[in-house]
This record gives C-alpha cells, sequence and structure tokens, in this order.
C-alpha cells in the first residue's frame, strides 16, 4: 500500500515550502537573508512544476483566465521593458542585495499558475496553520533577540536602532510579513475550539507583538487598518462603521503627521535644510523626474537605482546612500516597466480583489474570502510604504493564484 502518492507528494511540497522559507538564512553568505530565501523559492517552485506533471489527469480546476493573462501580460512586458533598459544582464538577476529580477518574477508567475490549476478549497485549513505556526515561530525568534538584545545586553544581535528583524535581518521585512499574513492566523482561530484555540491565540499575540518589536510605522499602522477592514466587513450598523473608521483614521492620520514632523533634517551643498538622504520625499521626487524621462518605456526591472541617480536637480551628498527600490511597489513597477506595466499590475491587482469581493457578496465561504481579500488589502497598503521582502511579495502571488483557481 503506497501512503505517498503523487498528489500527496504535491500538496507536502507545497505546504512545507510555506512553512520553511521564512527561515530561510544562509549566515555565511554576503547577502545572507533575501538572497537565499529568493534561491530557495525559485528551487521551490520547480519542484512543484515537476510533480505537478505527474498530476496533471487529477486537474479538476477551470481557472480564471483573466488572471492568468494579467499575470503573464504583466511578466513579458517587464520582460520587454528590461531588454530595452538599462541593464539587461541586471534586470535577468535582480539586485545584488534581493536577486529580484526576471527570472524570480518568472517563477511567482508560474506559481499563479500552479495554484489556478491545483488548488482546492480543502487547502485553506492547512495554509492558514501552516502560514500561523510559521509566523508565530518567527515571531518568537524576534521576541527572543529583542530580550537578548535589551535586556541581556547582547550586542551582537542585528538590529536597526533597536529594532529587530529576526531571519528577515530587516524589521520592515519581517512587519511585512507578519502584518500580511496574520488574517490567515484569525481565520485559523476560528477553525477550532477548545485547548487548541489557546495555542492559536498565544501565536497570534506572539505575531501582533513582534511587529510591534519590528519598530515599523508601516506594520503599527497596518494593524489599525487590520481592525478597519474586519469592523467594516462585520455585520454592525453602518452608522457605526462609518464612526469607528473616522476614529481610526484619524488616528493613522495624526500617527503619519507625528512621523513626518519627527523626521531629522539635514544641511547639503547650497542648501541649509535638506531632504534625509533616503527620505520618501527624495525618492519620490527622484522617481517622479525618472518616470518622466522614460514613462512608455520603462528604465527594466531591478534598474531602480539608475533611475534614482538621473535627477540633475537631486541633492548630493558627500557619502550618499545606495537606494536599489523605489520603497513603493507601484512606484517601483512604474519606472520598470513604464505605464503599461503599471496599469497591468494594477489591473492584476483589482481583478483579483473583484473576484474575491463578488465571491463574498454570493456568500461563498465568507470566512476565507474575507481573510484574502484582508490580506491582499494590507499587502497593497504596506508594499507602498517601504521596500518590501520576498517573502512578503509571495503573498500576493498566492493570493492571486488562489483567486483563478475558482475554488476560493
Amino acid at each position: 500500500m503506497r501512503f505517498i502518492t503523487w498528489s500527496n507528494s504535491l500538496k507536502i511540497t507545497f505546504f512545507s515550502g510555506i512553512f520553511l522559507l521564512p527561515f530561510v538564512v544562509w549566515p555565511a553568505s554576503p547577502t545572507p537573508f533575501e538572497v537565499p530565501r529568493v534561491w530557495v523559492f525559485s528551487r521551490w517552485v520547480e519542484i512543484l512544476v515537476l510533480l505537478s506533471i505527474f498530476n496533471l489527469g487529477k486537474i479538476q480546476n477551470k481557472p480564471n483566465t483573466w488572471i492568468l493573462l494579467f499575470a503573464l501580460a504583466f511578466f513579458l512586458i517587464e520582460a520587454g521593458a528590461s531588454w530595452f533598459g538599462v541593464d539587461w544582464t541586471k534586470s535577468i538577476f535582480g539586485n545584488y542585495y534581493r536577486a529580484d529580477g526576471l527570472i524570480t518574477l518568472l517563477h511567482a508567475v508560474i506559481l499563479v499558475f500552479f495554484l489556478a490549476l491545483f488548488w482546492t478549497k480543502s487547502y485553506s485549513r492547512t495554509l492558514a496553520y501552516v502560514f500561523l505556526f510559521s509566523s508565530a515561530l518567527v515571531s518568537f525568534w524576534a521576541l527572543d533577540e529583542f530580550i537578548s538584545l535589551h535586556f541581556l545586553k547582547n550586542l551582537s544581535i542585528p538590529n536597526f536602532s533597536g529594532a529587530v528583524g529576526a531571519s528577515f535581518g530587516q524589521p520592515n521585512f519581517l512587519a511585512g510579513y507578519l502584518l500580511v499574513g496574520l488574517p490567515f492566523s484569525l481565520y485559523a482561530y476560528t477553525l477550532k475550539s477548545g485547548t487548541f484555540r489557546v495555542l492559536v491565540r498565544i501565536g497570534i499575540i506572539l505575531q501582533i507583538l513582534a511587529i510591534f518589536l519590528t519598530m515599523s510605522w508601516g506594520g503599527i499602522l497596518g494593524l489599525i487598518l487590520l481592525l478597519l477592514f474586519y469592523f467594516l466587513l462585520s455585520g454592525k450598523k453602518l452608522v457605526v462603521k462609518i464612526s469607528l473608521a473616522f476614529v481610526l483614521l484619524f488616528i493613522m492620520g495624526g500617527a503619519l503627521f507625528y512621523y513626518a514632523q519627527s523626521r531629522p533634517k539635514f544641511v547639503a551643498g547650497h542648501q541649509e535644510i535638506a531632504l534625509h538622504p533616503q527620505s520618501r520625499e527624495r525618492i519620490v521626487n527622484n522617481a517622479l523626474y525618472a518616470f518622466n524621462l522614460k514613462p512608455f518605456a520603462g528604465w527594466g526591472r531591478s534598474n531602480f537605482d539608475y533611475a534614482f541617480t538621473a535627477n540633475p536637480n537631486d541633492t548630493r551628498y558627500g557619502s550618499d546612500v545606495y537606494v536599489d527600490r523605489a520603497h513603493s511597489v507601484l512606484a517601483e513597477t512604474a519606472i520598470s516597466s513604464g505605464v503599461i506595466g503599471f496599469t497591468t499590475y494594477l489591473s492584476l491587482a483589482v481583478f483579483a480583489l473583484g473576484l474575491i469581493i463578488v465571491r463574498l457578496r454570493k456568500g461563498k465561504d465568507i470566512s476565507w474570502n474575507k481573510t484574502l481579500l484582508i490580506s491582499l488589502l494590507l499587502y497593497l497598503f504596506h508594499s507602498q510604504t517601504n521596500v518590501i521582502s520576498a517573502q512578503e511579495e509571495l503573498f500576493f502571488w498566492l493570493i492571486a493564484g488562489i483567486a483563478a483557481s475558482n475554488e476560493s
């Protein structure tokens, strides 16, 4: 009797990858966090494709072709823009610190096709538990680092002004992953009762605590948005929803104002007060200038560093920072592949949101589709606030593939 079939192998490989990817670190590498994780992600997708060959006869899904077309079109547009861009080789392999080039994008698009064909409703519970336990362990890692750094005075702990990043290295990367994955943990909380639910609750508390330990304003504001989304999707009366929405938005606005006013100022060149070398204002200014230079053709994937230095009016610093990402996925897309690529990516996101909302309105698996909707909305918010990790971006392609499967 065979206990492990081709179908089971596919399922085990898929969920094992989801669970293990957040822990991939190669300390001996000069780029120990993102690059090794992207490498493992690519090999994981390739193994899934190989196993899929032996499961082709079991495909029953009738995927939504629009999402698949948008995903494929986005890759082709990025590839075309890169061919005519400023550094084709760099576009293929990606930035030195991230390996976020066309090869990685191709694997992400392949994952969308895989999920569209092989995802089943029965996977939703398992995915929620896998995200919960994986996130809880990473959160515990972050808590351990925070205690070691601040209470045991272990100065060897990597940190950014006291903020920790655990297996992600960078606090903002960790915050984004935990924030976007939190709706799945909350969904897992609704699935069981009794003692097991206590463990789930502990995992959720660890995730929320770890987001605060990253000291990431994007992550903390994302928690406020999370509350807002759940409340707006609840059965409360409209007037109560609107009232709370205004309160939460006021809190967010106040937090953003405080953040903006507390930023340090710099003296550079002939300006008495200059922008912070890596401030959002400076990045936006340079990105807009670069976009105006190549609004349709784009600069090519992973070439934002070239675009950033193209503005002759930019304030120069004696020892300037290296900016290889736009700190916003949408801005990054507009720079890399111009208006056409930006529109295609946005269409993919909006179409996935639309499919999920339609299923919610039809009353199909409300709790699960609410989870997908909120997670995707949180991703679209947080990915505009800072540079994000490949692990956080995985959520976007994952949800797009699940939505395309018509099995969500």
